[in-house]
């Protein structure tokens, strides 16, 4: 079970808003989205639900919807839906898509190893 963590929520943000937590916050695990992916209407609560968990303190979780960023939107060009990235102290740590929630869950068991 979940353990909660009061500490951040998870924010709808745009290209700006991601780069500002980046640079404010120690750690930052964003996914980016698109209108349609099957795999993201499977991953985002599950995603929504990480950021409750008190190993998630410390980590802000952010979401961009590819279609409305200019600069997510060329990303998502050469990528695939979900894609998610860590941060840790303002650089990129990894980045990739996810296609299942146990992958989702090793890259952010390694942004909390950081």
């Amino acid at each position: 079970m979940l353990e909660k963590n009061t500490s951040m929520a998870l924010v709808d943000t745009n290209d700006e808003g991601l780069r500002i937590y980046v640079h404010s916050k120690p750690k930052v695990f964003a996914i980016f989205t698109t209108t349609g992916c099957q795999v993201c209407k499977v991953l985002e609560p599950i995603f929504s639900k990480l950021v409750g968990d008190k190993l998630s303190i410390g980590i802000q979780f952010v979401r961009l919807d590819s279609g409305e960023n200019p600069v997510a939107k060329r990303l998502m060009a050469e990528q695939e839906a979900p894609f998610f990235v860590s941060y840790s102290q303002g650089r990129m740590l990894e980045c990739g898509t996810c296609v299942n929630e146990k992958e989702m869950l090793e890259h952010l068991t390694r942004l909390r190893g950081k």
